[in-house]
């Protein structure tokens, strides 16, 4: 890509979607991380690497990184606090950022077809994730572990539930 069509995408200040998948791109086009209106960033199937820079998108509601070849995330990816949808697979990510966890908007996280070996506990703190691929992750019982998590989840939910059961029948009997 060359760099007169990013001048020309950074001069397009209020665009809220960009397509770049399958352009070869072997840098991630800093440029981008100047569109403050940015809602949606397809960068599928390119070479890239994300720099910490990609917290400026706070505004960002769906990213796709499939088929980059990442193998890590940054932090900083925990500060778009707008994103509901975050597109992870094919990949090589060994271990997805407990800061995930501030993505409390996030509906769809899909790390499916990476290598992680496990699910930072942060993720069960996502309440509005409806949708999460694990598929064809490395360690064949990453799945199992998170069973693990969810159930330590439901039972503590269920002991809050019935504390607050409990504190009501207790207001009542005064």
């Amino acid at each position: 890509m060359t760099s007169s069509v990013l001048n020309e995408i950074n001069k397009r200040s209020k665009l809220q979607s960009l397509n770049l998948d399958q352009n070869r791109l072997q840098k991630f086009p800093e440029v981008v991380t100047q569109l403050s209106y940015l809602r949606q960033l397809h960068l599928d199937n390119n070479q890239i690497r994300l720099p910490a820079t990609i917290k400026n998108l706070i505004e960002l509601e769906q990213l796709w990184l499939g088929g980059n070849l990442l193998w890590q995330l940054p932090i900083e990816l925990g500060q778009l606090t707008s994103l509901t949808e975050l597109h992870l697979g094919k990949n090589i990510v060994h271990q997805l950022p407990s800061e995930l966890g501030n993505l409390k908007r996030l509906v769809s996280l899909n790390p499916g077809h990476n290598h992680l070996t496990k699910i930072p506990s942060q993720i069960l703190d996502l309440r509005q994730l409806e949708t999460l691929n694990l598929e064809g992750n490395v360690r064949s019982n990453i799945v199992t572990d998170f069973g693990k998590l969810l159930t330590s989840r439901v039972r503590l939910e269920v002991a809050l539930e019935q504390a607050d059961v409990a504190q009501e029948g207790s207001e009542v009997l005064r």
